[in-house]
């Protein structure tokens, strides 16, 4: 196996299913309060090695528009 497929297979993939934590069909603040207060989180949004600020912020530009 080459080097690149090597690196390509240890990514975790971050679907909808790892975001919406509620239940209720729409990624949410109350979702992302639940990813950042786990202390075993492992949705490391830009793949750095940790989960921080900059992991949060991308998770709440997931968030769903509310259409009314």
């Amino acid at each position: 196996m080459s080097r690149l497929n090597k690196a390509i297979l240890s990514r975790p993939v971050i679907t909808f299913k790892n975001l919406e934590l509620t239940g209720d069909s729409k990624i949410g603040v109350d979702d992302i309060a639940i990813i950042a207060s786990s202390a075993e989180s492992d949705v490391d949004m830009n793949q750095d090695g940790i989960f921080d600020r900059e992991d949060v912020s991308r998770l709440l530009s997931q968030i769903s528009r509310v259409v009314e």
